[in-house]
């Protein structure tokens, strides 16, 4: 009975050193990331601590791909699209084509906006574009 005991006692004892060399790890992140944060990106400590958990807690989240749609200055018909992640994507081609239609139109005015040309980024919900992002193309 001792031998199992002995046994049960050393996994525990390892289990638990594990556990808090994880536990150290984890907390030394978070002060690195703060410490980032507070002197680089000028967030007082509260604000800083924040943002390095989310961070920390959402690696990985996030990493899909989007569709690609490429228009027609013009005439705002697709010339290109490279299907992302979800292949169900508006499964209407009447949809489709008026949601593309009007996400041209968005993209015309904010190039307008801007004085450049510009990619975008926007998700379509509820019936109507919302718009995400607006970047200078660079390439």
């Amino acid at each position: 009975m001792t031998k199992a005991k002995n046994a049960l006692e050393k996994e525990y004892s390892t289990v638990l050193r594990n556990f808090r060399l994880a536990g150290a790890f984890a907390l030394l992140m978070i002060g690195v990331g703060s410490f980032f944060y507070h002197f680089v990106e000028k967030l007082n400590w509260l604000d800083a601590v924040y943002f390095c958990v989310v961070t920390l807690a959402t690696v990985g989240y996030g990493d899909i791909t989007p569709h690609t749609i490429i228009l027609d200055k013009a005439t705002l018909a697709v010339r290109d699209i490279v299907p992302g992640d979800d292949p169900s994507w508006f499964p209407d081609p009447a949809l489709a084509h008026h949601a593309l239609q009007t996400l041209g139109e968005l993209a015309v005015r904010v190039e307008a906006l801007l004085g450049a040309p510009v990619d975008l980024e926007a998700a379509y919900a509820f019936g109507q574009w919302h718009l995400l992002q607006a970047r200078p193309i660079t390439t």
